[in-house]
């Protein structure tokens, strides 16, 4: 189950995933509108992802965790959907594209992932799964998310991304 956790933990530096609030698009957001936007997804993402994520860790029977690891996957890619609705201005395009790429690929790791544990027959072969590609995935997300996080500072927006969860 450690390392089950550990993936889910690893994913939060996705910054959690809500699409309770991906309808946050729409054009001419000033920078500091969007930068609240974003860390409003990431915190509703945060708290769905971390209980997900207990959930996860507390759970002992196999079936029970393979439905955790489905629900886990549907946060991500509602998290993911988020982003993508979001608009970023001009002075944060290309952080932001990169950032939904990364998202993307974090999501694709952990859909190849969620397989890997849906094909286990038992709760002990987990802890055998590779987790490098999900790992690798998850330090991209947070490393552009620490470049969001410097044009916020820059721009003296206040903005907490959480980005190394």
């Amino acid at each position: 189950m450690h390392a089950i956790f550990r993936i889910t933990a690893a994913f939060g530096l996705l910054l959690g995933a809500s699409l309770v609030v991906s309808a946050c698009g729409g054009g001419g957001l000033t920078l500091e509108e969007y930068f609240d936007k974003l860390e409003e997804i990431d915190a509703d993402a945060g708290e769905r992802l971390d209980e997900i994520g207990n959930d996860i860790s507390d759970a002992e029977d196999l079936d029970e965790v393979k439905d955790l690891v489905d629900d886990f996957s549907e946060a991500l890619e509602d998290y993911v959907g988020g982003l993508e609705d979001l608009k970023p201005p001009g002075d944060a395009e290309d952080a932001h594209e990169d950032y939904v790429a990364a998202a993307n690929e974090a999501l694709d790791e952990w859909d190849k992932f969620r397989d890997d544990v849906q094909d286990a027959d038992t709760i002990d072969e987990l802890s055998l799964l590779d987790t490098a590609g999900v790992d690798d995935a998850a330090d991209r997300v947070t490393a552009v998310c620490l470049d969001l996080q410097e044009i916020a500072d820059d721009n003296d927006i206040d903005v907490s991304l959480d980005c190394e969860n």
